[in-house]
């Protein structure tokens, strides 16, 4: 069967029996047929959009025709073949009997090319075969309509019911011409080559396509519009005549003036497109809102896009709202869908917000036939709406049934693989696991599974930390290419003054992928967004966090306020984090009031009420009047529901069930991020519990999971808050080292007061080079400190270090810094050197920097320099004042001198 046959007459696409494609193309012709002037007015019954017939016909009876004109009732019966001809197939056959019955100009030939055209639909050949409908055709076509014979050419032209016979065909097919049939003159014409005339009919194809228009467009009746649009559409396309976008802009909307919804969203569209013809917003606006008025989703659609992204218009997300809402309550899938999807973007994450969009997404997996996405997205949302543990059950089934209907649903595989990993507790059960993670992995090769492998092993599982299968999901997401690049500030800066191609690529990338931190990255090199503005868009649909993560990379810039403003922003567009990470930003800052401190609480108190652990914490640091016990009382319910990790374990040791308790660490299990400090607190709750056969399992977690130096020496330090044995002490001292290997000052000192304890053996030699270390490791303001520490250390060690540093500019770069202590040293070393007046000019100065920040003994030689006039003009009241205040602030010889001259004072008797 002939292609264009089958999705043309065969599936009765067109009103007049489109044309099949002609056995040779000539060029097309250029004429220009202008739209009459016709007054505009509501003469057309438009084609019906897809929900009304379905409502219309899906209701009917089948006893009677429908109350409609008879010409309306069979263009109805064409569209319901083109919509579902399976489903339509035995209505139509019985409209067409009716037809035949009650209709006095419906005879038994259109009967049977009705009948005809319905089987070629279902793709049903044998019975057309088997009835000799075709054969019967033939016989009737030499005397019958122009629509018998255009139909007999293309049976026979094709080959459909019986052999083809082109010769014969060609007789029919200048019969229906000759006979008046437009279809069949522009068929005739499209094979005619330039310069000759139409065969069968003698006139040029200049004169030929006139006609064939003209008799086309007809009478100004309820159909015309239908006729109107056949002749705009080969203006547009260009089958027939020579293309002439403008002319078929004219004739669409000359159907769209006389009440043509579908020439409306016809010429609509060539505005939109103004690709061919130059756009006209308003008539664009006009043309839109009138398809839309006469119920095509369609364009519906196409407004509430305008509408959502601006742009053409302004944008107006309410409008959006209302024109998706309008469509998908037609029964229009794309409409809800892109409902659900607006929704989405602009939630700001509230139980009412997620709510709705949890109740577009159960309309949307009731439909007859529901896409699975549909059920994977639906499962998200039960988790965000009503918690991740109040909502698990009945995601879970969402997931599980979405896999059902596409097993190819990676995100529902990685997220049923989360939720069993909650109850997993032997080693089968971690493999099952495990094996539909890697499933994941296969499927799409994306880090993000790898990730979720590499935490299981390193500290989810009960037999965590298991090292070589975690290093091996490291390795395989640094091959696999999809890791997130984390630039450094330093980086960041080299890549915004000469970007490495290969660097912003990978960047685009996974900013593709919906990778919030690429993105914010990506923005920091461009220094704009005006261009990646798409980009920013699809990671805000894929649910990441793009003003987020760009406040996060301000931060590393130390761009501070461009941070507090980016934040600021991604907490007022909802952003997940926002609220949290801008509290941490402002605390940071210092608290200057009691505004600042309400803002941090009110940033806080909505995290808290949804089971955020750190917004609870920050509850119980800053607000005087919540405990720990209050803070665990108003929100143990929140955490129930939708408790992180930070919540879940600030609940443990605060459960009173032993069962609840299990429960509450499979969640851990199941949602825990593998940092070393997360497993010392649970290591700590265990202790607590009286689960301490638990303990060491944590500590070699958290050892397995540290990176910095900080963190090796917490988990000595927990390590030797807990367990005071021999081997304690000496596995604390390897964990010392590992710090001091990454240079952490902190680590040196630790090691060096277990050495003075007793509790290690270390060498003289390493002693001294420990102290060394440790003063060159030191920031500024912590050398004082570190300086008395070597001034307590044996002779020997204590003369080899100093004989290896500069004391003075140590001292210098602290008091530089700002330290008081190093001020006050200096000073001292200043006073001992003292050649001439400036040495005692710096030698006050230094003791008033330091005194101004409170070192009391500071004050009191500050007090004796104005006593003196070292380096000061003398003055006895300001060192009487300096006196006082260091006396105040507890110096005891300066509480004796005060003691002193105030008896001195007293009269004598």
């Amino acid at each position: 069967m002939h292609p264009t046959r089958a999705c043309g007459l065969a599936a009765l696409a067109s009103a007049a029996f489109a044309l099949s494609g002609p056995p040779a193309q000539a060029e097309p012709v250029a004429v220009r047929f202008a739209p009459p002037e016709i007054e505009a007015g509501d003469v057309c019954v438009a084609r019906a959009p897809k929900h009304v017939l379905a409502t219309r016909w899906g209701d009917w009876s089948g006893t009677a025709l429908p109350d409609m004109p008879i010409p309306l009732i069979r263009r109805d019966l064409r569209l319901l073949a083109q919509m579902d001809v399976e489903r339509w197939a035995e209505t139509i056959r019985t409209a067409n009997d009716l037809l035949l019955r009650d209709v006095e100009s419906y005879d038994e030939t259109d009967r049977m090319l009705d009948r005809i055209d319905l089987l070629i639909a279902q793709d049903d050949i044998a019975t057309l075969r088997e009835e000799g409908l075709v054969e019967t055709l033939l016989e009737v076509a030499p005397q019958g309509s122009t629509k018998a014979k255009l139909m007999a050419a293309e049976m026979l032209r094709d080959g459909v019911g019986v052999e083809a016979d082109a010769d014969r065909a060609e007789e029919f097919l200048r019969d229906a011409a000759f006979a008046g049939h437009p279809d069949a003159i522009l068929q005739l014409v499209a094979e005619t080559p330039a310069g000759e005339p139409v065969p069968g009919l003698g006139i040029a194809p200049e004169v030929a396509v006139p006609l064939a228009f003209g008799g086309m467009l007809g009478r100004v009746d309820t159909r015309v519009c239908d006729r109107i649009n056949q002749i705009a559409d080969h203006y547009e396309t260009g089958d027939i005549v020579a293309a002439d976008p403008e002319l078929a802009e004219e004739w669409y909307r000359l159907s769209a003036s006389l009440g043509g919804s579908n020439g409306a969203w016809s010429a609509a569209q060539m505005h939109i497109a103004a690709n061919r013809i130059e756009r006209d917003p308003e008539v664009m606006m006009a043309l839109l809102e009138q398809a839309a008025d006469a119920g095509l989703t369609y364009a519906m659609l196409e407004l509430g896009r305008m509408y959502a992204n601006g742009g053409l218009v302004e944008q107006d997300l309410q409008r959006a709202e209302d024109f998706y809402r309008e469509a998908a309550d037609l029964g229009d899938t794309t409409g809800l869908t892109r409902l659900v999807n607006l929704k989405r973007e602009n939630s700001d994450g509230s139980y009412e917000a997620t709510g709705e969009i949890v109740a577009l997404l159960e309309r949307m997996i009731a439909l007859d036939e529901p896409p699975a996405w549909a059920f994977s997205r639906l499962g998200n949302m039960l988790l965000e709406h009503e918690g991740r543990w109040a909502g698990e059950a009945r995601a879970e089934k969402m997931f599980t049934t979405a896999l059902e209907l596409d097993p190819y649903q990676v995100p529902a595989r990685s997220r049923l693989a989360q939720i069993e990993m909650r109850e997993a507790r032997t080693e089968q059960e971690i493999a099952n696991v495990t094996s539909r993670l890697r499933r994941v992995v296969s499927a799409n090769g994306r880090a993000d599974p790898m990730q979720d492998l590499q935490s299981i092993y390193l500290c989810r599982a009960p037999s965590a930390p298991r090292l070589d299968d975690y290093a091996y999901w490291v390795e395989m997401e640094e091959f696999s290419g999809d890791k997130t690049v984390d630039l450094t500030a330093m980086e960041t800066r080299a890549q915004r003054a000469d970007p490495d191609p290969l660097v912003v690529a990978q960047l685009q990338t996974q900013a593709l992928n919906g990778r919030a931190a690429s993105l914010a990255n990506l923005l920091r090199i461009e220094g704009s967004d005006g261009t990646l503005a798409p980009l920013v868009d699809l990671v805000s649909d894929e649910g990441g966090r793009p003003r987020n993560a760009r406040g996060d990379a301000a931060l590393k810039l130390g761009e501070r306020e461009r941070a507090i403003e980016l934040l600021r922003s991604a907490v007022e567009a909802g952003e997940t984090g926002a609220r949290l990470d801008l509290a941490v930003v402002l605390e940071e800052d210092g608290i200057a009031s009691e505004e600042e401190r309400e803002e941090i609480l009110d940033l806080v108190r909505p995290l808290a009420e949804s089971g955020r652990g750190s917004a609870i914490e920050t509850i119980v640091e800053l607000d005087d009047s919540v405990s720990a016990d209050d803070a665990w009382q108003t929100y143990r319910d929140a955490i129930d529901r939708n408790g992180d990790f930070t919540a879940l374990a600030f609940a443990l040791t605060r459960l009173e069930d032993p069962a609840q308790v299990d429960d509450y660490l499979g969640r851990i299990q199941a949602i825990m991020p593998c940092y070393s400090g997360n497993a010392l607190t649970l290591a700590r709750a265990m202790e607590a519990l009286d689960r301490s056969e638990d303990v060491p399992h944590w500590i070699d977690v958290a050892e397995a999971s540290a990176r910095t130096g900080w963190e090796y020496v917490s988990t000595a330090d927990t390590l030797l808050e807990l367990d005071q044995s021999e081997a304690a002490y000496a596995r604390a001292a390897t964990l010392y080292r590992e710090g001091i290997d990454r240079g952490y000052a902190l680590a040196m000192r630790r090691m060096l007061n277990l050495g003075k304890e007793g509790r290690i053996e270390l060498a003289e030699a390493e002693t001294v080079q420990l102290y060394s270390r440790m003063i060159s490791a030191s920031p500024p303001e912590n050398i004082p400190s570190v300086l008395t520490m070597v001034s307590f250390a044996p002779d020997e060690v204590r003369e080899k270090v100093e004989a290896n540093i500069d004391r003075r500019a140590l001292l210098r770069a602290s008091a530089e810094g700002g330290n008081a202590e190093a001020q006050l040293e200096l000073a001292m070393l200043v006073q001992d050197e003292a050649e001439t007046a400036a040495d005692l000019n710096r030698y006050a100065d230094l003791l008033a920097a330091s005194a101004g920040q409170g070192n009391d003994a500071a004050m009191l030689r500050l007090s004796q320099a104005y006593t003196y006039g070292l380096g000061v003009e003398r003055s006895l009241e300001r060192a009487d004042l300096w006196l006082a205040r260091a006396a105040e602030a507890g110096n005891e010889e300066a509480v004796r001198t005060t003691r002193m001259l105030e008896t001195a004072k007293e009269p004598t008797q």
